[in-house]
C-alpha cells in the first residue's frame, strides 16, 4: 500500500505579492481543478519542499486547507524552481474527484538483472523515464514496473508493451514505443578517436568564421552587409 502523502496550507490574499511571501519562507501556489473555482494558497517552506520531494508530480496528496471542512484529493501538476537556486518558487496544484479519470504521468522503474550486462557488459539505456497514464484516483500507481530479465543480448530491447499495468490503468503510450535499448560498450579506444573528432571539428568551425579572398579576411557579418546593399541604379 502506498504511503499516505499529507500537507496542510492557508488560504492566500491577493494583496500580499508572492515577492513578499518567498520573504517570510513561504511558497504561493494556486489549487485548481474540474469545476473547481481556483483559489490561491500558501505552503510553510519546509511543508512545500516535503511534500515535493515525497510526491513530485505522479502521487497523490492529501491537502487540509485551513478553514476548510474536508481534504482536498491533489496532485502536484507544476513546479517553479529558481533557475540558479533551484528553490522552490510556486506550485500548481490539481484538484481530483473520486470517481472521475485523470491523467497523469508516472514513473517506470527497472524490475529484475539484465542477464546482458552480466555476461556482455551491455549498457542498459532507457529512453523513457515517464510514461502518461489514465485512470481512477484510486487507482494511480505510484509508478510502473519493466522487467529487464529478458535482455540477454544486444539485439533485445523492450517497448511500451512490455511494461507490467496494473488493473484499473490504461496507459497513453503507443504500445510500440521502445523504452529501453542495449547499448555495445566502447573501447578505450573508440571513446579516445571519438574524442579526437570533436576536437578536430571545434578547429575546422573556428576556420570557417571568415573568408579569405584575395589575402584578405572578410568576416561573416561583412558579408551579409554587402549582400543586403541596394544596387546602385
Amino acid at each position: 500500500m502506498a504511503t499516505r502523502i499529507a500537507v496542510s496550507a492557508t488560504p492566500r490574499t491577493q494583496e500580499v505579492k508572492a515577492k513578499e511571501l518567498r520573504r517570510q519562507d513561504k511558497v504561493p501556489a494556486v489549487l485548481y481543478g474540474r469545476d473547481y473555482a481556483s483559489r490561491a494558497l500558501q505552503f510553510d517552506y519546509l511543508s512545500a519542499l516535503r511534500v515535493v520531494q515525497q510526491a513530485g508530480t505522479s502521487q497523490l496528496v492529501m491537502l487540509d486547507v485551513e478553514g476548510d471542512n474536508q481534504e482536498h484529493m491533489v496532485l502536484i501538476r507544476q513546479i517553479q524552481r529558481d533557475p540558479v537556486t533551484e528553490a522552490i518558487l510556486h506550485l500548481d496544484l490539481y484538484r481530483l474527484v473520486a470517481g472521475v479519470l485523470v491523467t497523469t504521468e508516472v514513473p517506470v522503474v527497472q524490475r529484475g538483472i539484465a542477464p546482458v550486462i552480466e555476461s556482455l557488459g551491455g549498457i542498459v539505456n532507457q529512453l523513457l523515464d515517464t510514461v502518461e497514464i489514465e485512470c481512477l484516483p484510486k487507482d494511480m500507481p505510484q509508478y510502473l514496473e519493466l522487467d529487464v530479465s529478458g535482455l540477454v543480448d544486444f539485439n533485445s530491447f523492450l517497448t511500451v508493451a512490455d511494461i507490467e499495468v496494473p488493473e484499473g490503468v490504461e496507459l497513453l503510450v503507443s504500445p510500440d514505443t521502445e523504452l529501453i535499448r542495449v547499448l555495445t560498450p566502447r573501447s578505450e579506444e573508440e571513446l579516445e578517436e571519438a574524442a579526437t573528432i570533436s576536437v578536430e571539428e571545434v578547429e575546422v568551425v573556428g576556420e570557417e568564421e571568415g573568408v579569405e579572398v584575395e589575402g584578405e579576411e572578410i568576416e561573416a557579418e561583412d558579408i551579409a552587409e554587402e549582400s543586403e546593399a541596394p544596387e546602385a541604379e
